[in-house]
């Protein structure tokens, strides 16, 4: 064996690991994650609904009131004009719990009696969601499943759900489901007034001042709906990444080496070695260079396909999987980009 051979065995060894812990530590967080069910029996729950927007798909006969706020035109001075208006609405919501959504989020009946029954029986006071993403373009189709990957394997909700690790939280505009007692105690969004998106920020108020908060998925209770285009889906997942990582350059550079790796390195084995063999039939190097990019693209694929439960992508959208590693990496690296100019 030469020392080139000797080397891309070891190389293609190396990434195989990295691949299986990667599929393996998914598949395994994806499983544990909480999910509350819909109500059985549809009645009208103790919610007050925000809606930041000016449509509320499916709550008008399960909330006890829905609100729909658009920014307000003269916020008072520290404020910015979507969280005023925020602020304004739940003060006047008359409601045990407060929803906090979005005008993308399609409801499903009997979900807010559902919900409201997870928060009792875990004993919590905030709940929040990630929905069942809606792919309809073709980055989203592409991209959505590889992030949704990602995010599984990242698994941060256990430390989110961890109580004795106060300073890890994260909330969903989607679904943001809190007590009125919670959010009095922490003064509502007056310590986070002029934030853009103060939903990460608030999350972490709620867990510092002691009470812990469930983080899960609400794919059998609500869908986001999708339609944008490759511009905005890079954007929202670039400010999404960012606030995650707390705009941490070395985290974000890691992360985007870890999907090239997994999503698209196997690939290309499999294609260096395929198109080797044609060149240079019986070569062992060839062989195994193939045929372990075939075992690593096999163990990627299926544990994507059991992952795309989060998603809407088809199931013929596998074949673009390495072109999706490829825009998901492109969004870290415009994560990465803009954490350089704002510090």
């Amino acid at each position: 064996m030469t020392p080139f051979e000797a080397a891309a065995f070891a190389l293609l060894g190396a990434l195989s690991v990295l691949v299986a812990g990667y599929a393996l530590r998914a598949l395994s967080a994806a499983t544990a994650i909480p999910e509350p069910d819909p109500a059985t029996q549809a009645k009208r729950a103790p919610v007050a609904a925000i809606v930041l927007g000016t449509s509320a798909m499916g709550l008008d006969r399960q909330a006890a009131s829905v609100t729909r706020v658009e920014p307000a035109v003269a916020p008072p001075p520290g404020w910015s004009g979507r969280n005023w208006a925020l602020a304004e609405a739940a003060r006047a919501a008359r409601a045990d719990w407060l929803l906090i959504t979005t005008d993308k989020t399609v409801w499903q009946e009997g979900s807010l009696a559902g919900l409201v029954a997870f928060a009792r029986g875990c004993n919590v006071e905030v709940v929040t969601l990630f929905g069942r993403q809606e792919a309809t373009t073709a980055a989203e189709r592409a991209a959505l499943p590889v992030i949704a990957l990602g995010l599984a394997a990242a698994s941060p909700l256990g430390a989110v759900n961890d109580p004795a690790r106060p300073n890890v939280a994260l909330a969903f505009p989607e679904c943001l489901l809190i007590r009125r007692s919670a959010w009095e105690a922490i003064d509502g969004l007056r310590l986070v007034a002029s934030r853009e998106e103060p939903w990460f920020e608030l999350a972490r108020l709620v867990k510092a001042s002691g009470r812990p908060i469930v983080a899960g998925s609400g794919r059998r209770l609500f869908s986001v709906a999708g339609g944008r285009n490759w511009s905005a889906l890079c954007d929202r997942w670039a400010r999404l990444i960012g606030r995650v990582t707390g705009g941490r350059g070395g985290l974000i550079v890691a992360a985007a080496m870890i999907v090239l790796a997994v999503n698209v390195l196997p690939f290309a084995w499999l294609a260096v070695g395929s198109l080797g063999l044609l060149l240079n039939p019986g070569s062992i190097l060839w062989t195994m260079c193939g045929a372990i990019g075939l075992a690593q693209v096999g163990v990627v694929l299926g544990a994507r396909r059991w992952i795309d439960r989060y998603t809407s992508a088809p199931a013929w959208f596998l074949i673009t999987h390495p072109l999706g590693g490829v825009m998901v990496v492109a969004i870290l690296l415009e994560a990465l980009r803009r954490s350089g100019t704002t510090q």
